[in-house]
């Protein structure tokens, strides 16, 4: 193993974290206003895989931990502030 590869607890970390997010999307009837975002990060993190650059996947960790906590921030669909 290279200095810079990706530990497998990282990779599993990423690809978790993109399905966890997409499901919480979902969940809050938000898929339509986090597509781009989902989209983007999933490609972001498959070619961090690819690529095997760890600074790169803790960046995208990182992303993903945003994109996270924007959509938990975010009304669901059927909330009635949405509705006004």
């Amino acid at each position: 193993m290279r200095r810079d590869d990706v530990p497998f607890y990282l990779k599993a970390q990423l690809r978790s974290a993109v399905e966890q997010i997409r499901g919480l999307a979902e969940e809050k009837g938000l898929m339509q206003a986090f597509e781009m975002e989902l989209f983007a990060l999933h490609r972001t993190v498959e070619e961090v895989l690819l690529a095997g650059d760890r600074t790169a996947a803790e960046r995208a960790l990182d992303k993903a931990r945003e994109l996270e906590a924007r959509v938990r921030a975010a009304p669901r669909k059927s909330d009635p502030l949405l509705l006004r």
